[in-house]
């Protein structure tokens, strides 16, 4: 399935994606998302990844496993990753998930901006926060939009993995709609 394309991507390697929105109907299917991975992901500077489970059965399920697959797969032209993620893991996903965040995979990915966007029951689990944060040396600019749960993992984060950040955004920018924000406690904390 899709060798055309397997062949003709590996054929090109010196090539860059601006832009690479990812969202619940591109992790249906296995084979392309392999090979999104592949040889997509390696060339990416902005890397948007969105995920929602409130409808099941018409997208696709992101494990913790696939989740980090793909974000390791990304490369040091990595400039921008955007997480949004309203996914509600059973405790079986996040029991099976937990050791994903231990086991080390290659990868140097090290973004200038992060966006988190609605965080709200996704890998509330501290070994994928270290996971990320480690992977932040470079992080300059940091923008806070939407999230729960994560704030104590951030600020610890901030503390210790992101020496060159310069600017932070915390809350929800004019215009967007907004179900939950930022409480003066999570500012306070950050």
């Amino acid at each position: 399935e899709f060798d055309l394309l397997r062949y003709f991507l590996s054929h090109c390697s010196d090539f860059d994606v601006d832009y690479l929105p990812l969202n619940s109907n591109d992790y249906r299917c296995e084979s392309l998302l392999e090979i999104t991975a592949e040889f997509i992901l390696p060339h990416v500077r902005n890397l948007g990844m969105s995920y929602n489970t409130y409808n099941l059965e018409n997208m696709g399920w992101l494990t913790p496993q696939k989740f980090k697959h793909l974000l390791s797969r990304c490369s040091t032209k990595l400039e921008k990753l955007t997480l949004s993620h309203g996914a509600r893991y059973t405790e079986e996903d996040v029991d099976e998930g937990t050791n994903v965040w231990e086991r080390e995979e290659e990868s140097s990915f090290e973004p200038k901006e992060l966006v988190l966007d609605y965080y709200k029951e996704i890998l509330e689990l501290s070994k994928f926060w270290s996971w990320l944060w480690s992977r932040c040396g470079r992080l300059e600019r940091l923008f806070v939009l939407e999230t729960e749960g994560i704030v104590d993992h951030l600020a610890k984060g901030m503390l210790y993995h992101m020496p060159n950040l310069s600017k932070i955004h915390l809350g929800k920018t004019v215009g967007w709609k907004s179900s939950r924000r930022l409480a003066d406690e999570e500012i306070a904390t950050l």
